[in-house]
């Protein structure tokens, strides 16, 4: 019987000594995951303030877009100019694609990025 009381007794002893081994490998391991977080969001902060900017270049050159057309089928509106805003029109389609496709790099590196840590 005294060795059944031992038994249990050194059972706690141990479980304490088991838990405290762990628990700095969690905080160190809650520490590393913490500092790549940084690194990442450091590493894509400079791609998302570019998309941010590519948003809102793309917000603007449609708000033009959609003038420029609408102010292309105005009746009272002279042939040369209706030519140079056909070709501010030209223009600004390029403009678009190109920051649109500029936006899919963007958004793919990103995506990408965080996913290489998850």
């Amino acid at each position: 019987m005294g060795s059944t009381a031992a038994s249990p007794a050194a059972s706690p002893a141990a479980a304490p000594a088991a838990g405290d081994a762990p628990a700095p490998s969690s905080r160190e391991a809650r520490k590393a995951q913490a500092e790549e977080r940084q690194r990442l969001t450091a590493r894509l902060r400079p791609m998302r303030q570019e998309l941010a900017q590519v948003d809102q270049r793309l917000a603007r050159a449609g708000e033009e877009r959609d003038r420029l057309t609408e102010a292309m089928v105005a009746p009272g509106l002279a042939a040369a100019e209706r030519a140079e805003q056909g070709k501010r029109l030209k223009a600004l389609g390029e403009e678009i694609e190109a920051l649109e496709q500029r936006w899919l790099e963007l958004t793919e590196a990103i995506e990408a990025g965080a996913a290489a840590t998850s």
